[in-house]
């Protein structure tokens, strides 16, 4: 067992599959996607749903922060995790 796992952490426009991607190869037991508010993930805003696209099986972790409950709502009634 390993004394510590390697993580990537987030940074804003810069965190993108493609980038996780690079860094899970060259070592990173696991990543993390940008931060998604709520309100854009409810509205369906394209660059938003960008930002939690997962096109690899990459482990993954997705970021959501936002207050309003109604919005996560919405958001997790269309959401399908991918496999």
């Amino acid at each position: 067992m390993k004394d510590f796992e390697f993580m990537l952490a987030p940074m804003e426009g810069i965190t993108n599959p493609v980038f996780r991607e690079l860094y899970y190869n060259k070592g990173a037991d696991s990543t993390f996607t940008e931060m998604a508010r709520t309100s854009a993930l409810a509205r369906d805003n394209k660059s938003t749903l960008e930002k939690i696209n997962i096109p690899k099986p990459i482990p993954t972790y997705i970021q959501i922060v936002g207050a309003n409950e109604k919005h996560l709502e919405t958001f997790l009634e269309k959401f399908t995790p991918q496999e």
